[in-house]
């Protein structure tokens, strides 16, 4: 059973990425992306039509030089101010704010102070204030500041608070009704985003020169500290006319109608105001008090910034992350999905509170929204790592079993085939022996039930070999004709005791050679006339071998006339331990295992196989393999019986198990073979050292070195002294593939499996015999190759 994963904690993630996106949203670079976002805002919303509600004054150069052509040098006297405000009055002007400070007096200040002191014509001055110089006022200045300032019993506007104050020439100070403050305090980038619409100085509130003109026109804008206008910033949104223009005495009617009912700024944006950084770009004073005149006295402002709404954003923005923890497993696209849908809402909600001239903190939405995306991709790329780092050990774990088992199985397969191959090889020599009937029949009943242990031990190995990847597939020339000419005989006495007609045929198509791994399709065949012999009681069984339509394989079709299988068993008779129903195991026994490793084999080897059935009607199991045909010729695969003399050869056995010995003995009795033994391993490499043999049957499990280091020592002592390889056959219990391969690496020139047939040791000595040098005679060149 899997161990249950790690928990991943909420918290860490969630008070990380806020606390990231606390500190971004503290730091100078984030504030100035804030006003970035601000100055955007105020830009998309500026409207678009006409300024219609001001009028600016410009003094401009041209104004100047013409009315110092009429004797007014510059500065002018006073007495033209007054005039161009009593014009701007008779044309029809609201109001009329001077945006000049008259700090020295001039000649004239008297006509224009009882123009400012005329209640029916509405004139703002202006009054200046700094924090860098503080002018002393005396006490009629003082006193007629106070009657200026708000009164003292309204509420208490908030106020942007000044050092220092200048005040028109006293003349203008007494006869003004409506005073201004013309300076406004730029933000912290040196921009002018707002108007503040109210200054403390001198222990008074004195309003703002815009301030002071919409309380005269349309009433005080409220007690707002800073009010962020919304500036018209399309060329010619402001009707500008230059003093000289507004001085001549034949002033056109248009003129005339762009006066009358508005405020007028008097200023000189050309020449001498100062010019502020604004969101829309660089503007001149005059010009950016008559905007933002119109703008306020329109109703065209940005609301104030409300932190329900920040905080509303700001948890949309938040949900994506909160979503996200609450999976105990992450997963990105769910997250990223609810990141896009977040950031959807998120701007919806903007465009919607904009259409409105709401003000929202979408940078710092944004970030926070970033920095969930970013803790929850690391929250997922930690769980990948993690499942990683799991999956690396299941893998070790999965091949730590599967190694155990491999190891397991080869160990039992080696305990039960060492006394299995006493067993059948007495039972072989036993047989030889003269017997009654009874015996006889005896020995052949030991006989078959060994050869059934031992095709259950391949299947049982064959099948974990599958479940791990082990089995791989030879390609060697092999003849179909000889392969199916040994099966008959295997298969005969069989079929003969059950009193069965067993056929095997091969077409005259068939290719006299074939390339394909011969021992595999010698495992399918037997394992399909295996089944057919076992469940037919009477009758026939038939293998027939026939050439593809393609010449590019072999068509194999095994029938008998047995129990046969149910329509709806088929597929289940592929699996393994399965059989067709439980009274086929009761009555003919096996393991099920049979059909499970055929098929696998055929689908390793690319061919396909089927089976064609019914309940009582026989069973047909139709097999197509790719072999292609070979025209080397070369000895077949699965070799054949050889012919060499055996009489007076030395061979030397390395066995420790006596049984085995005993075994062995019997089997070479007749041969005529000078059989020599040795207990172990180090025992053989002195005897085959001491003396040359013709053939070393080498046993690979034995006390002090096993039979691959005993081979590795005599092929080092024959190169040594530049003998010929003596031949060296394995007999071993361990019958897997790798245990081959360590085999021919280790110097012999075959493996045999225990246990061993007396016929197969006999041929593979003739073989190995046949392929050696002469004893004694220096070796020329590498031994030959095995397979």
């Amino acid at each position: 059973m899997q161990p249950p994963r790690p928990a991943f904690d909420w918290w860490p993630w969630i008070l990380g990425s806020w606390l990231a996106t606390a500190l971004i949203a503290l730091s100078s670079l984030f504030t100035g992306i804030d006003r970035h976002w601000l100055d955007l805002n105020l830009r998309w919303l500026s409207p678009s039509d006409d300024a219609r509600s001001v009028l600016v004054v410009d003094i401009d150069e041209a104004s100047m030089r013409a009315l110092a052509a009429r004797g007014q040098p510059w500065p002018f006297g006073r007495d033209v101010h007054a005039a161009a405000a009593r014009r701007l009055f008779d044309l029809g002007a609201r109001a009329v704010v001077f945006n000049l400070l008259f700090a020295e007096p001039r000649p004239g200040d008297e006509a224009l102070s009882a123009l400012a002191a005329d209640a029916q014509r509405p004139v703002v001055l202006a009054a200046d204030v700094s924090n860098e110089f503080r002018p002393a006022l005396d006490e009629a200045a003082r006193s007629r500041l106070q009657a200026l300032a708000a009164p003292p019993g309204s509420a208490a506007p908030a106020a942007s608070r000044w050092e220092g104050l200048l005040l028109p020439t006293p003349v203008l100070l007494a006869g003004a009704r409506h005073l201004g403050v013309q300076r406004t305090a730029l933000d912290s980038d040196g921009r002018l985003r707002c108007l503040h619409a109210w200054h403390q100085v001198e222990g008074q509130v004195l309003p703002a020169l815009v301030t002071a003109a919409l309380q005269m026109t349309s009433g005080a804008p409220g007690d707002a500290a800073c009010i962020t206008p919304l500036l018209r910033t399309h060329t010619d949104a402001l009707r500008v006319v230059s003093l000289v223009e507004l001085l001549d005495a034949q002033a056109s009617a248009a003129l005339a109608s762009s006066v009358k009912g508005r405020t007028v700024f008097i200023g000189s944006p050309s020449v001498l105001d100062a010019q502020a950084m604004t969101p829309v770009g660089q503007i001149a004073g005059t010009w950016w008090q008559a905007l933002a005149y119109e703008a306020i006295h329109n109703g065209e402002v940005l609301a104030p910034r409300r932190p329900v709404l920040d905080a509303a954003l700001l948890l949309i923005a938040g949900a994506p992350l909160l979503l996200g923890l609450r999976r105990r497993v992450p997963d990105v696209r769910r997250d990223a999905a609810a990141s896009a849908l977040a950031l959807l809402a998120m701007l919806a909600l903007v465009a919607l509170l904009l259409w409105r001239a709401q003000p929202v903190g979408l940078p710092a939405a944004l970030l926070l929204l970033l920095a969930g995306g970013v803790a929850l991709a690391g929250r997922w790329m930690r769980r990948q790592a993690l499942d990683r780092q799991q999956a690396r050990v299941d893998s070790a774990a999965a091949q730590a079993a599967e190694r155990a088992t491999s190891q397991f199985l080869a160990h039992m397969s080696h305990e039960v085939r060492t006394p299995l191959n006493a067993m059948l090889g007495v039972t072989q020599l036993l047989g030889e022996t003269p017997m009654s009937p009874l015996q006889r029949r005896y020995v052949e009943t030991m006989g078959h039930a060994g050869a059934h242990l031992t095709r259950l031990i391949d299947d049982v190995l064959d099948l974990s070999r599958w479940e791990a990847g082990g089995v791989t597939l030879q390609r060697q020339p092999f003849s179909p004709r000889a392969l199916v000419e040994e099966l008959r005989s295997l298969f005969e006495p069989q079929a003969r005791a059950k009193t069965l007609h067993l056929s095997a045929a091969v077409d005259d198509a068939c290719p006299a050679l074939v390339l394909g791994d011969a021992h595999r399709v010698r495992q399918v065949l037997m394992n399909l006339l295996g089944n057919a012999t076992k469940f037919t009681g009477g009758g026939s069984v038939s293998l027939e071998v026939m050439a593809a339509a393609d010449r590019q394989g072999l068509e194999i079709t095994v029938r008998d006339t047995g129990i046969g299988i149910a329509a709806d068993r088929l597929a289940m008779v592929f699996e393994p331990f399965m059989q067709a129903d439980a009274g086929v195991a009761q009555r003919f026994g096996g393991s099920g295992l049979g059909l499970a490793i055929t098929r696998r084999l055929v689908v390793a080897m690319g061919g396909e196989i089927r089976l064609e059935s019914a309940a009582g009607s026989g069973t047909t199991a139709r097999v197509k393999l790719p072999l292609p045909a070979c025209e080397a010729p070369q000895t077949p695969a699965h070799g054949g019986s050889s012919t060499t003399p055996l009489g007076g050869k030395r061979l030397l056995l390395a066995e420790d198990n006596e049984v085995n010995v005993m075994v062995v003995q019997g089997m070479l009795r007749d041969s005529g073979v000078l059989l020599d033994i040795a207990r172990d391993g180090r025992e053989a490499v002195g005897m085959a050292i001491a003396q040359r043999y013709d053939l070393v049957l080498m046993d690979l499990l034995m006390p002090h070195l096993d039979g691959h280091e005993a081979t590795r020592a005599i092929r080092a002592d024959e190169t040594g002294r530049g003998l010929a390889p003596v031949p060296v056959i394995a007999l071993s219990a361990n019958t897997q593939a790798s245990d081959l391969q360590a085999s021919l690496a280790a110097g012999c020139l075959a493996h045999l499996g225990k246990p061993v047939e007396k016929a197969t040791l006999l041929a593979a000595i003739s073989q190995a015999l046949e392929a050696a040098q002469p004893v004694g005679e220096a070796a020329s060149a590498a031994p030959p190759a095995t397979s």
